[in-house]
């Protein structure tokens, strides 16, 4: 093995065909890996923006849960409710430095959280405000909420619409630019003698939004589940617009009538997690190479000693190269097995014309027995058929009737021409009868009928025991044929010393030479 196998195209043609399998199995692990990751991280990226919206959802609630703890603690104090009697029982309870306590406990109250700016407490039916500054009427609490916490006037119109509206409830009733007035019922009447009033800074809910979010959140909106969708938030955080990468959670706040939304920018999955994944891939593609170079090595190099020998014995104009020498080397053995077999043929045949021609002429060889199929315990006649030798068409009408007719024989040799006669060497595993041979020779006149168009005969002579007395058959045939009568047309030789006489003309017969004739 060598780069010398570069220089052949069926070993290159093997190399790429190799290395063309490894790169699909690789690119198909490599997709399936990718799917895989992708799909996986597509699970774990749901997986973080449902946990990263849960989180956000429970600090929104928890900044709720500041105002709504506030107003519970105010609902609970003592003097919030005497202040309720209608009656004045408890006008005593509320001097001006009792009042002013009463203010520092409502800022104290907005100083221990950050996201309350402000708590106020209305009395409606006393025109009466208590705020963390101090005691004032419903005018001059106005004229307090527009310079304080710096509200609109808008707020205060809010507030004054939702007192003549309420009902118990608790709810957001102003979203500013900065703040968020939650109002809250602080009695048990449907028409509450005292609410209160809870500022929520907006900027202290947004540093607590930014502390939790992620980076892939795009953006958080918080409004009323009456407003949701279509009316101003309560609060924006980040970008709330939606886009094709876009993913939206939504769900409803715990504490609050509020629903929440959080937009999340959608992750791209990326191809590879780390650095070696396409390190291990060229490393897969590279093994490949060297795997497709080995295989394809061991694959031609068979190949290229017999391209080598074919080349070797082959002449210039036959060497093509590759596997077109191995082809014109495979055609050319075949066409010269195939002359060979006809020539072979040929020549087995001529060998056996000999040998049949030898063994009637009495020169018998040890080989004859084997290559002739025949076996010296058996009886033997040979049929002549004078001057019928040259005739092909003749030999082949005989051939055939040899090996059809049944007349008790167990094989026949045809000989084509011996002395320009034909000659059959006829094998019997008994000892046939005369009248067995006559009717056998009847047979043979009807397959043949060409026979009956010349003036031929057919002279069996007498059956003899062993392959040594085929000669002395032959030798009587030709002398029972010399020593012939002139022929009488219609008749047969029935009984002769010398053998049998059959002629395949008309339908009498005659015997010779002895004299005696008889109608068949």
């Amino acid at each position: 093995m060598g780069f010398s196998f570069w220089r052949s195209k069926d070993f290159k043609r093997y190399f790429f065909v190799y290395i063309a399998v490894f790169l699909v199995f690789i690119a198909a692990g490599v997709i399936a890996v990718a799917q895989a990751t992708q799909t996986e991280f597509r699970r774990a990226a749901a997986r973080q923006r449902e946990d990263q919206s849960q989180k956000i959802a429970e600090t929104l609630d928890n900044a709720w849960n500041a105002a709504i703890d506030a107003g519970r603690y105010l609902q609970s104090s003592t003097w919030v409710q005497k202040y309720m009697a209608d009656n004045g029982a408890f006008a005593e309870d509320f001097g001006l430095l009792r009042k002013a306590e009463y203010s520092d406990l409502l800022n104290a109250l907005c100083a221990t959280n950050q996201g309350i700016r402000d708590v106020s407490i209305l009395y409606p039916k006393k025109d009466t405000a208590v705020t963390a500054a101090g005691w004032r009427s419903f005018s001059g609490y106005a004229y307090y909420m527009k310079n304080n916490p710096a509200l609109p006037e808008e707020a205060a119109g809010a507030i004054w619409d939702r007192l003549e509206k309420e009902n118990g409830t608790s709810y957001i009733a102003y979203a500013g630019e900065r703040y968020l007035l939650y109002m809250c019922s602080l009695d048990i009447l449907r028409q509450p003698r005292a609410v209160a009033v809870i500022c929520i800074d907006k900027n202290a809910v947004t540093r607590l939004l930014s502390a939790v979010c992620g980076e892939y959140v795009a953006g958080v909106r918080v409004a009323g589940v009456e407003e949701a969708g279509t009316g101003t938030p309560y609060l924006e955080y980040g970008g709330t617009e939606l886009g094709e990468k876009i993913q939206v959670w939504e769900a409803a706040s715990k504490n609050m009538l509020m629903k929440y939304t959080v937009f999340h920018q959608d992750q791209d999955p990326p191809l590879f997690d780390s650095v070696w994944y396409p390190l291990a891939i060229l490393g897969l593609v590279a093994a490949g190479v060297v795997l497709a170079y080995v295989l394809a090595s061991f694959q031609y190099f068979p190949l290229n000693r017999l391209i080598s020998k074919v080349n070797a014995k082959a002449s210039e104009g036959e060497a093509a190269g590759g596997m077109y020498t191995i082809q014109a080397a495979v055609d050319r053995l075949y066409n010269e097995n195939e002359n060979l077999e006809h020539t072979l043929s040929s020549y087995q045949r001529l060998l056996r014309e000999q040998t049949n021609s030898q063994l009637l002429k009495g020169n018998f060889f040890s080989d004859a027995q084997s290559s002739l199929n025949l076996y010296g315990g058996y009886w033997y006649t040979v049929l002549l058929f004078p001057g019928l030798g040259g005739d092909s068409q003749m030999l082949e009408e005989l051939r055939g009737a040899l090996q059809r007719v049944p007349g008790g024989q167990s094989h026949c040799e045809l000989v084509e021409s011996i002395e320009e006669d034909v000659a059959a060497i006829v094998e019997f595993l008994e000892k046939p009868q005369e009248e067995q041979l006559l009717e056998w020779g009847g047979r043979l006149r009807e397959k043949t009928p060409l026979c009956e168009k010349r003036e031929s005969a057919v002279v069996i002579a007498r059956p003899r025991k062993g392959l040594m007395s085929i000669s002395a058959a032959y030798q009587e045939a030709k002398e029972t044929w010399r020593g012939r009568g002139a022929p009488r047309q219609a008749w047969l030789w029935r009984k002769c010393r010398s053998g049998i006489i059959i002629p395949w003309i008309g339908k009498t017969s005659w015997c010779g030479p002895c004299g005696r004739e008889t109608k068949r």
